[in-house]
């Protein structure tokens, strides 16, 4: 199978600094659907150039592409803005059918509490009451906090990484109040959520191949809310990114997740694994590669054709890298050739997004 990989490295945060919200999202969409155009144009190229039955072709981009002011301590989206992203991202996937597209990680939080504003008792006027929806919303959050922790060790009570560490602190005062060594920090923003305004904030990859889109949440946060100006808390994802494209294995790690394992410790290799990343190195025995894979690694660190091995990496000599090219001035097309056996193929396809462990995005 010949794998035509595109990868972006470097800053890749284009966006004027003063943009905001839902200009700066705009700002980055317009920059990935260009660069998504350049690398279909130089994989077509290839394509005419040197000719390969069976092929797939995948882009990826860095952890935190999109994401709102990260140097300012109010780097998530909100909600609305977020949805506003999936929903451009899903057009542009849908006009390049036959790439699998990565676009980085996008960085949103939504409100735990949602209410209602019903007609409170004679003389309480209007008052808000909880609804079943904040109530699921946030022990599911609880939920992914524990489970993450026993399963990978995620610093589930830790400022600035499982929350932003403003609650039950003395505003007033030089001296901090470590609430955090006496109580399980985030259970109490959250059960408290309606007088806390809590926010729950999310690192997610969205994955599109044409009409599909998958969701992996990173695992391993590192610092993802530290020194946010929010009452945040941050929900780490507790599953392994998993997934096809036309039966051939994929998964998908963000950047801490590798030095935890999370893809590795699903005991189950798979022939492509996609590592995007704010910047880690690769590290061997956190790889989960069949004999024949391949590691491919979007990173915000800008590497040299003499440093590639940070961006692509090989099990074992049975793959070759056919050719290399940059594409734009961000990104570099790898041709891949791997064993069509280790694949499974036996079929010319660009192949469907599926996968048995990563949600459906909605």
């Amino acid at each position: 199978m010949r794998l035509y990989a595109v990868t972006m490295t470097g800053d890749t945060n284009a966006s004027p600094s003063s943009l905001n919200g839902i200009g700066r999202a705009m700002s980055q969409i317009d920059q990935i659907e260009k660069a998504v155009k350049e690398a279909w144009d130089a994989i077509k190229l290839q394509m005419q150039r040197d000719p390969h039955p069976f092929y797939q072709s995948v882009f990826l981009a860095p952890e935190y592409y999109f994401s709102n002011q990260r140097h300012s301590n109010d780097r998530f989206f909100s909600q609305d803005v977020k949805r506003f992203i999936v929903s451009r991202l899903r057009t542009l996937a849908r006009q390049y059918p036959k790439i699998l597209i990565i676009p980085g990680t996008v960085l949103w939080k939504k409100k735990a509490f949602s209410g209602d504003l019903t007609l409170g008792k004679p003389g309480e006027g209007l008052k808000r009451v909880q609804n079943q929806k904040s109530v699921d919303r946030i022990n599911k959050t609880l939920n992914r906090i524990v489970n993450a922790n026993a399963n990978f060790n995620t610093k589930a009570n830790d400022p600035g990484w499982s929350h932003s560490g403003q609650f039950g602190r003395n505003p007033d005062s030089y001296k901090i109040d470590h609430n955090e060594d006496r109580f399980f920090m985030p259970r109490y923003y959250l059960e408290n959520a309606k007088d806390l305004n809590t926010e729950i904030a999310q690192n997610v990859a969205y994955l599109f191949k044409d009409d599909v889109v998958l969701k992996y949440h990173k695992v391993g946060n590192f610092q993802e809310v530290m020194n946010e100006q929010s009452n945040i808390v941050f929900a780490p994802g507790n599953i392994t990114g998993l997934f096809k494209v036309g039966g051939v294995p994929y998964g998908i790690e963000i950047c801490r997740d590798h030095a935890q394992n999370v893809l590795s410790s699903a005991l189950q290799n798979v022939n492509i694994h996609i590592i995007i990343s704010s910047w880690i190195p690769n590290i061997p025995a956190s790889t989960a590669l069949t004999d024949g894979g391949v590691l491919l690694h979007s990173s915000t660190k800008k590497t040299t054709l003499a440093q590639n091995v940070d961006q692509i990496q090989f099990k074992d000599n049975s793959t070759r890298l056919v050719a290399s090219k940059p594409v734009g001035s961000l990104a570099q097309l790898w041709v891949i050739d791997l064993s069509d056996q280790v694949c499974g193929i036996n079929k010319t396809f660009s192949g469907r997004l599926t996968s048995d462990t990563m949600l459906a995005a909605g």
